[in-house]
């Protein structure tokens, strides 16, 4: 069922900022909980994880090839690192109506993660 005009919950894209491609909403998420971005390099999943850990996100799971992290909040991050693509996903809990803005703000404390454990320096790509 689409939104209604004026809801802000149709499909969504912020500008890419730092290293990561522009948020999207999953197309199969209906519920406004999954987003998806990229990294530009997969190998920054290693920065994307520990500028998310020195922000208090904790480590769920330990499986190689897929690495996910929960805020405080409930929130997750997850990651595949072979590829680089990250899925950004939304407590449950969290009203409909403010799900997109949620989104927003997790798209930018990754962001912040990154540039703060220097990807987001202009450094040459390997």
């Amino acid at each position: 069922m689409p939104s209604p005009p004026g809801s802000g919950l149709g499909r969504a894209t912020v500008r890419p900022r730092g290293r990561l491609g522009p948020l999207e909403r999953e197309s199969s998420c209906f519920a406004y909980l999954n987003w998806r971005c990229d990294l530009a390099r997969a190998e920054d999943g290693a920065l994307l994880e520990a500028g998310l850990l020195a922000r208090g996100w904790e480590r769920r799971g330990c499986h190689p090839a897929l690495r996910v992290l929960r805020r405080q909040d409930g929130s997750e991050c997850a990651w595949l690192p072979s590829t680089g693509r990250v899925q950004v996903r939304v407590f449950y809990l969290v009203p409909k109506e403010e799900r997109q803005a949620r989104a927003r703000e997790l798209y930018s404390e990754l962001t912040a993660a990154l540039i703060s454990s220097g990807s987001g320096r202009d450094a040459p790509a390997r």
